[in-house]
């Protein structure tokens, strides 16, 4: 075997390991923050972040909450795919805790996006006290050739709603006003008969 034979070898097969490896490489889903306290009533967001995306030219997904303790408000296409293409908003069904088909793609003949940066950002309104988990289901993404891309995407974020703490008493009158009251009432009545 020649140097220049064994050279050869060595180049092939390193740019076989380089290309395995980058096949390999596995976009994350995330929410952002994963833990949120909020009180009954309160309105909050919850961003869904990714990271190490190649190519990626479109997505859909379904977010699903383990209790239904609040109402999906809506999503807002976030900054990684922004202005690129069409956003398609999730339809929400709260009492089954689930924000379904939420999808974005990119538009034309163009590459898809390399990077990491929030796809979406998650309304939510904190209708009963509770805690619940959101997680991501039925998660797909393509790339330019639109061909599947594997995503990472077993993240949770935790949802804590809790009371906004005892409800102050209201004063009651004391007996002195309202007998006043009554007898200023009284007094008109007699002045308005005579």
């Amino acid at each position: 075997m020649t140097l220049l034979n064994l050279r050869s070898k060595l180049l092939v097969s390193a740019m076989l390991w380089l290309v395995a490896a980058a096949a390999q490489a596995q976009a994350t889903l995330t929410f952002q923050p994963v833990n949120t306290t909020v009180e009954l009533g309160q309105s909050f967001e919850i961003d869904v972040v990714i990271t190490g995306a190649t190519d990626m030219f479109a997505y859909q997904l379904d977010v699903l909450s383990s209790a239904p303790i609040f109402h999906f408000a809506g999503e807002k296409e976030g900054a990684f795919f922004q202005s690129e293409g069409g956003f398609i908003p999730g339809v929400a069904d709260d009492s089954a805790g689930e924000d379904r088909f939420i999808a974005n793609t990119l538009l034309g003949p163009t590459t898809g996006i390399s990077g990491s940066g929030m796809l979406l950002r998650l309304f939510f309104d904190a209708t009963s006290l509770g805690d619940a988990a959101l997680s991501f289901a039925n998660v797909v993404a393509l790339d330019s050739g639109l061909s599947s891309l594997s995503v990472f995407a077993d993240a949770v974020a935790q949802v804590h709603v809790t009371s906004a703490g005892p409800i102050p008493a209201v004063p009651e009158p004391g007996s002195a006003p309202l007998m006043l009251c009554g007898l200023l009432l009284v007094a008109g009545l007699f002045v308005k008969f005579r």
